[in-house]
């Protein structure tokens, strides 16, 4: 049996930094030509920090940060039959800068869940394919053979199984599949990658939970929520687009009618939704404002360019003009947000006032309340009251109006932790 050589790779920052740069830092690992390779972001402004690569106590590198995020090692000792233990990069100051990585001989499959990982719609609709895309990555010193990928439901079993060809060390592979879910419901699905390569290392698995249902289903943030998962009328720039559509959601843009001819206001819309995006989110319309006017006489041509569009409104308050009732019910507009906002301590009973109003219109299954979170809007109230206000005026909903398909929110600017906390509500409320 070969001896195995046996490394510890300690990357320390030897010059003191500002708190601000103490943050977690994520080292990364791959093989290349039978030799490991290390990669980790920092700050650019961390410009003058040294950082130290040991080896068994001894330095193998010490390399100084300059202008950029990327900062790599190579090493030039063969290590197809070694083992490394990578502990915790540390600063000057031997605080953590990292979680524990080690790495073995052999092949190492991994899922790059961070952006290797796409789905065509992250709430999906009974017997509507789900587009799916994964991808897996041989992090090991050794190729990898007879590799299996498969996704299984815990009550429904395996829905897909392929073979993967051979990976060889630092290669990745796209798997892409479609599936149509037979049934509403919570579907709980693992992706799971094995290799029958001698070595191999256990197998690689993560878990995916979607909410199936026989109808649409929509939850909408006004402004970015980049870190929040149950969002599908995602907003942003031209930027965020694909990865909006990377995480099952519609890419839109929110745009306004105010001060504008009936002309200039459909030119204003159509050169806003031209990059590309996929939904449209238009401010503040009701029943009693003259925009609001103008916009119904501009939505249907806005709808003859752009068919596919996606297009919502934010109507103040909890009346809908007939207008509004009557593009809603042809497909001009595709989804009413009602601007109902109620602060801690005021009476809730708003909600079930609107719910009533659009059963009488005929459109309640066309609209969600829009809820309100931004932090100016607290009433006075401590940030932990308002959450629970959220919570309670959530499950309210929930309750009294159960025919409406999502929930809306005003807005991103919100106290610490009222975005967590409606994402918790959000899975306690609409996943059962």
């Amino acid at each position: 049996m070969k001896l195995l050589l046996r490394y510890t790779l300690i990357l320390l920052a030897a010059v003191l930094m500002s708190p601000s740069l103490r943050a977690e830092i994520r080292l990364n690992r791959k093989f290349s030509e039978g030799k490991l390779c290390l990669s980790w972001e920092v700050d650019p402004s961390d410009n003058r920090s040294v950082y130290r690569i040991i080896r068994n106590g001894s330095i193998a590198a010490e390399q100084t940060a300059g202008f950029s995020f990327e900062m790599e090692f190579v090493d030039d000792i063969p290590t197809r039959e070694s083992i490394y233990e990578v502990i915790k990069l540390t600063d000057a100051r031997e605080s953590d800068r990292s979680e524990p990585l080690t790495v073995r001989p052999g092949a190492e499959l991994v899922f790059d869940q961070e952006h290797g990982y796409a789905l065509s719609n992250i709430f999906p609709v009974t017997g509507e394919p789900v587009n799916f895309q994964v991808t897996v990555a041989n992090i090991g010193s050794l190729a990898a053979r007879e590799v299996v990928f498969s996704v299984s439901d815990a009550r429904h079993g395996e829905i897909f199984h392929t073979t993967l060809p051979e990976l060889a060390s630092g290669e990745a592979h796209d798997v892409s599949f479609s599936f149509s879910f037979p049934e509403k419901g919570v579907w709980n699905l693992t992706f799971s990658v094995r290799a029958g390569t001698e070595q191999a290392l256990p197998i690689a698995a993560f878990t995916e939970k979607l909410r199936v249902d026989d109808r649409p289903f929509y939850v909408h943030w006004y402004g970015a929520t980049p870190g929040l998962k149950y969002v599908n009328l995602r907003q942003g720039t031209v930027a965020d687009m694909e990865e909006s559509r990377r995480r099952g959601a519609y890419a839109g843009v929110c745009g306004g009618c105010h001060g504008l001819n009936a002309d200039a206001l459909l030119q204003n819309l159509l050169a806003l939704t031209a990059p590309g995006f996929d939904a449209l989110y238009i401010d503040e319309i009701s029943a009693d404002m003259d925009p609001t006017g103008v916009l119904l006489e501009v939505l249907p041509k806005l709808r003859q360019a752009r068919p596919d569009l996606f297009i919502a409104v934010w109507n103040i308050g909890d009346q809908v003009s007939d207008r509004i009732a009557e593009q809603l019910k042809s497909g001009i507009i595709d989804l009413v947000m009602l601007e109902i906002y109620i602060r801690p301590g005021e009476n809730i009973q708003r909600i079930d006032a609107a719910a009533e109003a659009m059963r009488r219109q005929g459109i309640a299954d066309k609209t969600i309340i829009g809820l309100v979170t931004n932090r100016t809007w607290s009433g006075g109230a401590a940030d932990q009251e308002y959450i629970k206000s959220l919570q309670k005026q959530m499950r309210h909903l929930r309750q009294v109006f159960p025919e409406s398909p999502g929930v809306a929110f005003w807005d991103a600017v919100t106290p610490p932790g009222m975005q967590e906390a409606a994402e918790e509500m959000i899975e306690e409320l609409y996943f059962q």
